[in-house]
């Protein structure tokens, strides 16, 4: 059995975003893609974040009014307030984690 490597399951064809796209345009792309997210590349091609549907989704949710009780924690509001931007530079999540195409995939082989 072949111990498969992220190189081995990672897609190739890669569609990114740059910060100042459009939040309308970005969800276009994902649809039109079948991606729930992609990397944010800066004008110098360095990754800078990722926007997944998560983070338009909750721009969307930062837009309801003050009584919607399911986000009043203060963690979930401020997280909300970061998000009511227009442009995928203003929403996209800034802590990302990355790795290299030789590393062990956790997806198991079937």
């Amino acid at each position: 059995m072949k111990n498969l490597t992220v190189g081995d399951v990672m897609t190739r064809d890669v569609v990114t975003a740059r910060p100042a796209m459009p939040l309308k345009e970005a969800a276009r792309v994902l649809h039109d893609r079948h991606v729930s997210g992609m990397p944010v590349l800066d004008e110098d091609d360095r990754l800078v974040g990722v926007v997944s549907e998560r983070d338009l989704l909750l721009t969307q949710a930062a837009q309801l009014p003050r009584d919607a009780h399911w986000w009043e924690s203060p963690a979930r509001r401020d997280d909300l307030r970061r998000r009511a931007g227009d442009t995928v530079g203003h929403v996209m999540t800034t802590k990302v984690v990355t790795t290299v195409a030789d590393v062990p995939s956790p997806v198991p082989r079937g």
